[in-house]
């Protein structure tokens, strides 16, 4: 464990990214009109989202083509990503995610990234990861130090 991967992005790939976001979030006005007044949402979080998408994409070798579409299908390759500000944040993973899916952890921000690591869905829900910080829907929340190290899927990747 412990084995992290930092990336930056270039400016075109921050440009790319800040361009899929915004489209996300005018789909996700159109989907979700509560958005627009939920006191936490931010533009920066599609952008964020999709900046990390780029950082795996980019880690791992994998086009990403950036479609705003297909909100459940897997975010880059085969792989979802789940992107926080905070270094020390967890892989969220929620009731109706794939539990046959792997899912990385990105931490930072535009331009620095750190990728984390991953866990497949259904090793992440277990009652130790539950929690309802929130009090609205629960989540599992999984630690970093109980994530596999991205060098693993480096190596498996084909």
């Amino acid at each position: 464990r412990g084995q992290i991967m930092k990336v930056m992005l270039k400016g075109n790939e921050v440009f790319s990214a800040a361009l899929v976001g915004v489209r996300r979030t005018i789909g996700g006005f159109k989907r979700d009109k509560s958005k627009e007044q939920d006191p936490n949402w931010s533009w920066s979080n599609d952008i964020e989202g999709a900046a990390a998408e780029v950082v795996v994409a980019k880690a791992l070798n994998i086009y990403f083509d950036g479609f705003p579409g297909r909100f459940k299908d897997p975010d880059v390759g085969e792989y979802q990503v789940r992107q926080t500000n905070l270094n020390h944040g967890k892989l969220i993973v929620r009731n109706d995610d794939a539990s046959d899916e792997i899912f990385i952890l990105v931490t930072g921000k535009c331009p620095e990234f750190t990728i984390r690591g991953y866990m497949l869905g259904g090793d992440a829900k277990k009652d130790e990861y539950w929690q309802n910080p929130n009090q609205k829907t629960g989540a599992w929340f999984v630690p970093q130090d109980k994530l596999l190290p991205i060098v693993n899927l480096e190596k498996n990747k084909g």
